[in-house]
């Protein structure tokens, strides 16, 4: 038999060597395929569940953003750990697969970053006072955009909807995570 030194290695045969690096390249390749998988908090109020149902106790809060590892998936649910070490299920719904980009806004969507670069004046709450900012009266003024359009979208704008709001609709239509499954 002949012997083989390989970094420090002793080898004693061809055979021990080819077995030795199959061992070594399916590590890897398994070591690969083991590797975590991540995916970010896409949405305000996003918390993991105990179990994969809309139902399950909330076991904590996300943070809009959070990396989270994925530990497995049932149906449209994910089963995921975040850095903290808590593990538990999230709705599809309330995560992307893409790490989000770098924002300087103060995001508080309910939906996840609906941030742009639009910029609005500073409002005030009297809606009779504030009216149209400069330009988008000047705009509607161009655009001849009539007085009652005007109306229809100060009426909208003075509507306001809360979380609870939101999360009751979604659970009486079965919507998102409040599906059946």
């Amino acid at each position: 038999m002949k012997r083989l030194e390989t970094g420090g290695l002793m080898v004693k045969s061809p055979v021990v060597k080819t077995v030795c690096t199959a061992v070594l390249l399916l590590a890897l390749l398994a070591g690969a395929a083991w590797a975590a998988k991540y995916v970010w908090v896409a949405s305000q109020g996003a918390t993991l569940k105990k179990e994969p149902t809309a139902s399950a106790q909330v076991t904590a809060q996300l943070r809009l953003h959070e990396r989270l590892a994925v530990l497995e998936r049932s149906g449209r649910w994910y089963r995921v750990r975040n850095n903290a070490g808590k593990s538990g299920w999230v709705y599809r719904g309330r995560i992307t697969g893409a790490q989000p980009k770098k924002t300087t806004s103060n995001n508080t969507a309910l939906f996840g970053d609906m941030s742009s670069d639009v910029r609005a004046d500073r409002a005030t709450t009297d809606r009779a006072v504030r009216g149209l900012n400069p330009q988008t009266e000047q705009y509607a003024n161009s655009t001849r955009t009539p007085q009652e359009y005007r109306r229809a979208l100060d009426t909208v704008l003075d509507r306001s909807i809360t979380r609870q709001d939101v999360e009751e609709f979604l659970k009486r239509g079965k919507v998102g995570e409040y599906a059946q499954q």
